[in-house]
Parts: structure tokens; sequence; C-alpha cells
């Protein structure tokens, strides 16, 4: 993810370094946390919601997969049955 957002971020982290070399003493340390903490904190706030977004969906997939599962079978017979009606009654009329 970083190696593809470098060229959009690129811009904004060399001004940040060009402006935090020009601020001095604790200054450039501190502009330069600043900077850090404003990229890392929304992604990693994103990876932990992410993260416990799938594991709630796991859950309530989880739930219903026999429900899901005994769906798909009539759906399947119900097609295979409209196959078999199709070819022998359709086809060979």
């Amino acid at each position: 993810y970083a190696f593809t957002a470098t060229g959009c971020t690129f811009p904004i982290f060399f001004s940040v370094i060009l402006y935090a070399s020009l601020v001095p003493g604790i200054g450039t340390l501190v502009t330069m946390a600043t900077y850090a903490i404003g990229v890392s904190l929304p992604v990693m706030l994103t990876s932990v919601f992410v993260a416990k977004f799938n594991q709630v969906a796991a859950e309530r997939i989880a739930r219903v997969d026999p429900k899901i599962q005994k769906a798909s079978g009539y759906i399947l017979l119900a097609a295979g049955f409209y196959l078999i009606y199709y070819y022998y009654y359709i086809l060979t009329g």
C-alpha cells in the first residue's frame, strides 16, 4: 500500500521535510512527529475497523450458513429439473 500511495503522498511528505528543515530547534521533531501521527493514525484506525467488521460479518454469515446451503441446494435442484425438462421436452420435441 505504501509503495503505491507514494505518488500521492510524496509531494506532501517532501513539503513537510522542507518545512521541518527550516523550523529551528525542537520544532523539527514536533513537525515530523505530527506528520507521522497524522499519516499513520487513519491507516491504523481503518485496519482495526476492517478487522472488526470482518469478524462480525463472519459470525453473522456462520449463523445463516445452514439456511444458505439449504436454499442453494433447492436452487440447484430446480435448475437441474428445468434443464432436464428443457432438453427432453423442448429440444427433442
